[in-house]
């Protein structure tokens, strides 16, 4: 008969084993340029763009960094093609018959991206495009101040100035976001310390 002891280390066993089993599965999977972007995302995403290197990639995909060059060029291709795959997250809003409506639904979808992934929106300000599909937000873009009126050389410099604000402002607002979270940390830290200060004070003079 199992004791609950027995029990426990046998689930946690089966967890461990589980979880193995996944990571293994993972790291078999053929390796590509779509895998290792995503893969790449990943470290970005928690704990900024200066925790990315290839040693550390190819180690969470189970492969040598060298091997990574199979798939991307150099660290600045890996950088342009994370770019490409926040483009390629940003959700085309179907066209309607009104044009102005397109372009704030557009935006809104760029804006998700960043709100989403702000630790790797910076890249969109620093990267240039690699891949066909990352141009879809610019092509919907210039669909839609060509249903304005616009044409030519008017409609690529309306959808560049457009381009340019909208990755400036969710830049603006995503930096503003973790500096407001940083500030706020730090006073939460100042008002602990002052608060044992006074606590202290207060068990002197009682």
């Amino acid at each position: 008969m199992t004791g609950p002891g027995g029990e426990h280390r046998k689930a946690t066993g089966l967890l461990n084993n589980t979880y193995a089993r996944s990571v293994t599965d993972v790291q078999r999977r053929p390796l590509n340029r779509a895998r290792v972007l995503g893969a790449a995302l990943e470290p970005i995403d928690a704990e900024g763009l200066e925790a990315l290197s290839m040693r550390r990639l190819g180690s969470a995909l189970g492969v040598e960094a060298m091997s990574l060059y199979n798939h991307v060029a150099s660290k600045d291709d890996l950088l342009g093609g994370v770019a490409d795959l926040l483009l390629e997250m940003v959700e085309i809003p179907e066209s309607s018959d009104d044009w102005r409506a397109d372009v704030r639904q557009l935006c809104s979808a760029v804006r998700a991206v960043g709100t989403a992934h702000p630790q790797a929106f910076p890249l969109l300000a620093t990267q240039s495009r690699v891949s066909l599909a990352s141009w879809r937000p610019i092509t919907a873009g210039y669909e839609c101040v060509r249903r304005a009126g616009l044409a030519g050389h008017r409609a690529v410099a309306a959808v560049d100035a457009l381009a340019s604000y909208l990755v400036g402002f969710v830049l603006f607002e995503v930096t503003a976001a973790a500096a407001h979270s940083l500030v706020g940390g730090m006073h939460a830290d100042r008002s602990e310390e002052h608060t044992s200060e006074l606590q202290s004070h207060h068990d002197l003079v009682c």
